[in-house]
């Protein structure tokens, strides 16, 4: 088995965004994220360092933690493309995410706030930071900058959601 494997490179690359950093000060992403998802630390490791091929219960739990369906995390693992998990009657994309925003990449809250109909493209952005700096704190991470702008901005936008009915309709899933 090589030293690397497609789950590996993506974890290497996730843990840190996520709130596990694998080096410096903070170090013992892998520790927390094995602890979080219920995994033994040294099989979690083993996982990172690309020692191993993941188990699909160990994929579906990491996904869990970290906010991505199983089919994402089969993906991220290199045992089924995109294209194999995606439905032939998936709708077309929503014109008002912006290019550069790469959704089938982003955690599943992320992901679901992109795809949510009836949003502005600066709501959606403000929705997301604020996803990612709850999952700080859940993390036990210092939040992303500028969060008090962003406490008094989703304060409002979500005072115009209510206005027009946009939370009603369209129901954001839990994520675990």
């Amino acid at each position: 088995m090589s030293s690397e494997t497609a789950l590996s490179r993506w974890l290497q690359k996730e843990m840190p965004r996520q709130g596990y950093p694998l080096v410096g000060h903070k170090a013992g992403g892998i520790t927390r994220l094995a602890e979080a998802a219920g995994i033994p630390q040294a099989s979690m490791s083993r996982l990172v360092n690309g020692r191993v091929e993941p188990s699909i219960d160990n994929l579906r739990k990491i996904g869990r933690v970290l906010g991505y369906r199983l089919s994402d995390m089969l993906v991220h693992a290199g045992l089924v493309t995109r294209e194999e998990v995606t439905s032939t009657g998936a709708p077309d994309p929503n014109p008002d995410i912006p290019s550069e925003i790469s959704v089938e990449d982003l955690p599943e809250g992320e992901r679901q706030i992109w795809e949510l109909r009836g949003l502005t493209r600066e709501e959606r952005a403000l929705a997301a930071h604020m996803v990612r700096i709850v999952r700080s704190y859940r993390n036990g991470t210092e939040p992303p900058p500028g969060i008090d702008e962003s406490i008094d901005a989703l304060t409002a936008v979500l005072g115009e959601m209510m206005k027009r009915n946009v939370t009603r309709r369209a129901r954001l899933k839990r994520v675990e």
